[in-house]
């Protein structure tokens, strides 16, 4: 009798697992095999955003209402209203700093080392909604949070000539 309580429960723990796993499936490459000059915006789609470098997540209901714009090593995202109208609306910059001293990453979040780099998260949201109204704006703080809790940085690959 205990064998199948077990049994069951362990079952009942797989199957709770799987479903928790299966939130997890949406994701959006970003290519940052970017030429000098280019300047492409990337809408950005999905909560988590993978690019060769480096991962990270938004909150789930921004999809869609933020523009990536890749540059090397890093990216800045944009309000993606506000981008298309006029190329305004700066919220985030997500910078790769290569043996850099701390003491002058101070004003800065870390998000992340990875070799000689450091990976940090510039806000220029305040800037950009000084003038809405309370209620009027998204938790750029919460997603903030998000993107640093769920940074991971790492080594690619060279390829082989």
């Amino acid at each position: 009798m205990h064998f199948k309580t077990f049994f069951c429960a362990a079952l009942f723990t797989a199957m709770l697992s799987m479903n928790v796993l299966a939130g997890e499936h949406s994701a959006q490459m970003v290519s940052f095999s970017v030429e000098p000059g280019d300047s492409a915006a990337i809408r950005l789609t999905s909560q988590k955003v993978i690019t060769e470098s480096f991962s990270f997540k938004m909150p789930k209901d921004w999809d869609g209402q933020c523009v990536l714009v890749p540059y090397e090593d890093g990216c800045d995202i944009y309000d993606r209203a506000a981008y298309e109208a006029d190329g305004s609306g700066l919220l985030f910059t997500i910078a790769c700093y290569e043996n850099i001293e701390s003491e002058e990453l101070q004003e800065y979040t870390i998000l992340g080392f990875c070799n000689d780099k450091t990976y940090v998260l510039e806000s220029y949201y305040e800037d950009f909604y000084d003038e809405a109204e309370d209620g009027a704006q998204p938790d750029f703080e919460e997603a903030a949070r998000l993107i640093k809790k769920s940074f991971v940085s790492y080594i690619k690959e060279e390829a082989a000539e």
